[in-house]
Formats: structure tokens, sequence, C-alpha cells
């Protein structure tokens, strides 16, 4: 903990504090973490070695995951133009028994953001130190359960029409509710959406 004098200390120009304070007796140290596990390599990837600048960046960057604040950005959008493609989209989806949401124009929206920018579309490799730039685009959609908060993959987003999407996310949703998902409709995505 930080102490008053530490901070007098601090701001007079005195010596810092230990970097490191033994934790008192009795504490137990925190578990570490488990390794992450290795992405699945495909056929469409492209693995780029991560070296010089780069590997500092990712290290910096793991560590202000344990030691920097974090937060989230909130912005509004004018969403008129989504809502009347979606009321155009509506009865299309009714005849195929499928209630649409706004997610699948999100889902349209964030598979094209990703082939803009392909670095996104990417996960990391830790025991290879290699980048892994994704060249397919299975889209995490998160789904909350009585067991938790469970991201499902909606396996080629890309190839999907609206109606596609909107019909795969309420499948992948129901199994997630009842328990019933399969292995193939779980990891291996590179980027979530949290439904709103």
């Amino acid at each position: 903990r930080v102490t008053r004098e530490d901070v007098e200390r601090a701001s007079s120009g005195g010596p810092a504090a230990p970097a490191a304070v033994r934790p008192a007796a009795g504490a137990g140290a925190p578990a570490p973490l488990p390794e992450a596990p290795r992405p699945a390599s495909r056929e469409t990837d492209e693995r780029v070695p991560v070296r010089g600048m780069r590997k500092r960046i990712w290290e910096n960057m793991a560590r202000s995951k344990h030691t920097a604040a974090h937060f989230h950005y909130i912005d509004e959008v004018n969403c008129g133009e989504l809502i009347t493609m979606r009321d155009r989209f509506k009865p299309h989806a009714e005849r195929s028994s499928v209630k649409l949401t706004f997610l699948p124009f999100l889902v349209k929206a964030v598979v094209a953001a990703l082939k803009r920018h392909p670095r996104l579309n990417s996960v990391v490799d830790e025991a290879a130190m290699e980048h892994v730039i994704r060249h397919n685009y299975d889209i995490g959609i998160a789904v909350s359960t009585d067991a938790g908060l469970m991201v499902v993959a909606l396996r080629n987003a890309d190839r999907l029409s609206i109606v596609e999407i909107a019909k795969e996310i309420e499948r992948l949703g129901g199994a997630a509710k009842v328990g019933k998902v399969q292995k193939e409709d779980l990891g291996g995505t590179s980027f979530t959406i949290s439904s709103l």
C-alpha cells in the first residue's frame, strides 16, 4: 500500500519506495496465469514473426493489461438508416421464420471493417511469437447463459446474407442457452461482438 510518507517522499524528490514489496505474512501470492492456448493453424492463415519493436509493444501491452486502468469508450450514433434497412429486411426474415435484430447488420459492418484493416482480424501465437492474421471471418458472438457469458463462433460471416447470419445467431444462441453447443461452434475466432 502507499502511505502518506511515500507520497511526501515522492513529491519532494526523495528516493522512491522499493519497486517490489514482499507480501505480508500469511498473504498468498497470486496464482500464475495459465498459458494461453495456441491458435489452431489454418491453410488461409498468414503467420508473421514478431520481432523488434513489435515484440516490445506486445510485451508492454501485456504488462499494461495488469497495471493500467481500463475504460470503455461510448459514443452516440444516428442509426436512422440502419433502422430503415432492418425494417425493409424484416418481412423477408419473417418468411424464413427468423427474428431480425440489429446484430446481423453489426456483424456485416465488422466484417467490412476487418477486410479494410486485416491486422485487426488476428490472434497472437505466444509460444511461436507470431502474429497470426486470419484471412477468414469467423466472428465471435457473446451469448449470456445461466452458466455465464459464452462466446460462440459464427463461421464464414463474410459469405452469409443478413438473414443467414440472423438464422445462425439464433441457432448458436439457442444451443448455448440450453448447454448443447457443439465443439465446432466454439473457438477459433479473432473478433468478438457483444450484443447490446
